[in-house]
């Protein structure tokens, strides 16, 4: 069933986290609304409180969330598991299959569409060994635990976004978590036609720290 523009929507401190740090190109359409709401979330996420917003509201700044809402995309799911799914039809997978697509294609700035991915994608971590699990490789680079005020009580966690600190942590995993997310990105780094897997020097030369 389909929703309208005129509804609320409940968002979880959670969700309120993954929106929050999605991350805009600087020459996408409504920047300042993007920023506007990224500020609202990420207050509301340091409070740990359920928020209710205007989907209406909402959809100029995250175009993508709303558009899934109104196909009635999160009846079946919530926002969370479509961040942290690891199916056809989750944030990662989505964001893989763009990238091998616009690689096929010889997309002129394939490096830049990959280094985007690359921070807005959901990728394990692991705080004592340093090591960031991804699609094409594992590295280190800082990673910003104080972004939402929480710190985690265990070394396993997940990343989205990127700080002016480094990538941003979202929660903490259980290691049951933490190695089904490995597990799946080590699959993709074991793809023929994986494109962050033949660009790897390059971003790896531009993510060293």
């Amino acid at each position: 069933m389909k929703n309208s523009f005129s509804e609320k929507i409940i968002l979880t401190p959670i969700e309120q986290r993954y929106i929050s740090t999605c991350y805009p190109l600087p020459d996408r359409p409504f920047l300042d609304k993007v920023e506007y709401w990224k500020r609202i979330l990420r207050e509301a996420a340091k409070n740990n409180k359920n928020l209710e917003v205007s989907l209406h509201d909402f959809s100029l700044a995250f175009p993508h969330i709303a558009s899934l809402y109104l196909k009635g995309f999160f009846n079946e799911r919530s926002i969370q598991s479509y961040f942290e799914g690891i199916d056809e039809k989750s944030h990662n997978m989505r964001m893989y299959l763009f990238a091998k697509k616009m690689y096929r294609n010889n997309f002129p700035k394939i490096f830049d569409v990959l280094l985007h991915i690359e921070y807005c994608s959901v990728k394990p971590a692991d705080l004592e060994t340093e090591k960031i699990y991804s699609y094409g490789m594992v590295y280190n680079y800082p990673i910003d635990v104080d972004y939402f005020g929480f710190y985690p009580e265990n070394n396993l966690i997940l990343l989205h976004g990127k700080s002016e600190r480094g990538l941003i942590a979202i929660r903490e995993l259980t290691k049951k978590e933490f190695k089904i997310f490995v597990s799946w990105f080590e699959e993709r780094q074991k793809s023929k036609d994986n494109p962050f897997a033949k660009l790897k020097d390059e971003l790896e030369e531009y993510l060293k720290v």
